[in-house]
C-alpha cells in the first residue's frame, strides 16, 4: 500500500490546533505517515510498536508533526500517554484477543473529545495475519457498547492480500 491509499482511507475532517495522538502497532510507520499529512502542524504522534526494528524506520518528524516512538506491546503495556485527541489502530486491533476490555483501557487515555481511526479488514475467518478478525458490524457493536457517540465509514478498499476488503472508520468518544 502507498501513503495516498493509507491516507484516502484514514481521511476525516481534523479539528484545528495543536493535537497529540497515538498509533498503536505502527509497524514502520506507513499510518503513522498518513495521520502526520493529516493533523495541524505542530502535533505529536506516539508510535507504538512491538517491533523495535520497524520503529526505528519512522522518522522523529513528518509533515511539520513531532513523532515520537516506543517499542513496546501496546495491548497489556502502561500506555505512556494520556489526554489524547485520538487513537489510530490500523490493523492492529485484531490482535488483542479481549477487545472490550483494551478499549475500556484506551477509554481513559482519550479525551473526552477525542476520537478514535481504527483501519482492519471486513472479514469473519480467523489466520495467521489476522488472529482475532473484526468486522465492520462487530466493529461497530464493540466501540458502541464501549460508549462511543458514532461509529462512521469513513473508506473501503480491496485489500493486495486478496478479495478482502479493508475499512477505515472513525469513531467519536
Amino acid at each position: 500500500m502507498e501513503i495516498k491509499d493509507a491516507i484516502d482511507l484514514i481521511s476525516f475532517p481534523v479539528k484545528e490546533g495543536v493535537q497529540t495522538w497515538a498509533d498503536l502497532g505502527c509497524g514502520s510507520g506507513l499510518f503513522t505517515k498518513a495521520l502526520a499529512s493529516l493533523l495541524p502542524k505542530d502535533s505529536t504522534i506516539y508510535a507504538i510498536d512491538v517491533d523495535a526494528k520497524a520503529i526505528q524506520k519512522i522518522p522523529k518528524e513528518y509533515n511539520g508533526i513531532r513523532i515520537e516512538t516506543a517499542a513496546m506491546d501496546f495491548s497489556s503495556a502502561a500506555f505512556p500517554f494520556h489526554q489524547l485527541d485520538g487513537i489510530l489502530m490500523a490493523n492492529s486491533l485484531h490482535y488483542v484477543k479481549d477487545k472490550e476490555a483494551f478499549l475500556k483501557r484506551l477509554m481513559n487515555v482519550v479525551k473526552e473529545s477525542g476520537c478514535f481511526l481504527l483501519v482492519d479488514y471486513d472479514m469473519t475467518k480467523a489466520n495467521q495475519w489476522v488472529p482475532y478478525p473484526l468486522p465492520i458490524a462487530a466493529a461497530e457493536e464493540l466501540f458502541l457498547k464501549c460508549g462511543v457517540s458514532s461509529f462512521q465509514v469513513l473508506n473501503k478498499r480491496k485489500s493486495v492480500f486478496g478479495e478482502r476488503m479493508m475499512y477505515g472508520t472513525l469513531i467519536k468518544r
